[in-house]
């Protein structure tokens, strides 16, 4: 299961010492888990890629897509901080999985 990030402690961890990786309008941080756990996930997702609506149904499918890596074993444990572009908005499903998958893929050694 994944869990949400709350704490500005963990935001501030993740913009100066997250692993980073980008693709397409989505960039994502990664800093490791000290002890196996679940992943936790954060969302940036900027005013200028829209309104709330806009913003909303963007994190949803991200939301999603996160729960799919984490089903298929792509998403490992530790803090992930998902920033979005301007544009992820007008991408597909599909264009933002892949986004989503190679960035991820990029952090953790290609397997995403």
């Amino acid at each position: 299961m994944i869990d949400r990030i709350g704490d500005r402690e963990t935001f501030v961890r993740l913009r100066r010492r997250g692993r980073r990786a980008r693709s397409g309008p989505i960039s994502i941080r990664h800093v490791p888990a000290p002890a196996p756990g679940s992943a936790r996930v954060a969302y940036a997702i900027s005013r200028k890629v829209g309104n709330a609506v806009v913003r909303n149904r963007v994190r949803r499918r991200l939301r999603e897509i996160a729960r799919m890596l984490e089903r298929d074993g792509s998403l490992p444990a530790g803090d992930w901080l998902v920033i979005v572009a301007p544009g992820a908005d007008r991408v597909s499903f599909a264009d933002l999985a892949a986004h989503t998958s190679d960035a991820v893929g990029a952090i953790t050694g290609g397997d995403g």
